[in-house]
């Protein structure tokens, strides 16, 4: 999509532009801040670089949506369908994901700050070399996740599904386990040898 006649800065621009190109929109290094874009269907859209501080995607479609870069503060992603997201290098802190879809989706070298993920479907997601800084998954789905490299500090998985999940031992400091099992790594296991399999 051709952003023309201007950057949609509110939640009426965007829902036009919505109803022009439904497959997705380029809405990149934006300030977004505050903006509530609730119940929209943006998936495939790309919010590379933006700024979304305070913004509201509470029941949003945002599969395969781009976050990357993004400075995501106090943001809400209640009920958001996210699947296949991409957050790379993203900044997420103080922000609600409350029974959100986050099945597959991308977290690389990703800063995740001070965030409650409660009963959030994150199957086959990855966090790879990211950091997690007082995050609490509380009765979560993180059946086959991957946390390769990820670095943990006063964080939790608490009844949560962990089948199939991979935390390598070099990266269970600074993660408590409250009525969740975590599987032993196979023999053998380098966690460099995963950092290209996103």
């Amino acid at each position: 999509m051709d952003m023309t006649g201007g950057f949609p800065s509110t939640r009426e621009e965007i829902h036009r532009l919505l109803l022009k190109f439904p497959d997705g929109l380029k809405l990149k290094h934006l300030d977004l801040r505050g903006i509530d874009l609730s119940a929209l269907d943006l998936s495939g859209s790309d919010f590379g670089g933006s700024d979304l501080s305070g913004s509201n995607f509470t029941g949003s479609g945002l599969r395969g949506a781009c976050f990357s870069g993004c400075d995501l503060e106090f943001v809400t992603f209640d009920e958001a369908d996210m699947l296949g997201a991409i957050f790379h290098a993203a900044h997420i802190k103080n922000s609600s994901l409350d029974r959100t879809i986050l099945t597959e989706t991308s977290f690389m070298k990703t800063d995740l700050e001070a965030l409650k993920f409660r009963n959030c479907n994150l199957t086959k997601a990855s966090l790879i070399l990211s950091e997690l800084e007082d995050c609490h998954f509380i009765e979560c789905n993180l059946q086959r996740s991957r946390f390769h490299g990820t670095r943990f500090q006063d964080c939790d998985f608490t009844d949560s599904d962990t089948e199939g999940a991979i935390v390598p031992p070099d990266s269970r400091a600074g993660l408590t386990l409250i009525r969740t099992i975590l599987e032993d790594v196979d023999e053998g296991y380098n966690s460099s040898d995963y950092y290209g399999t996103m």
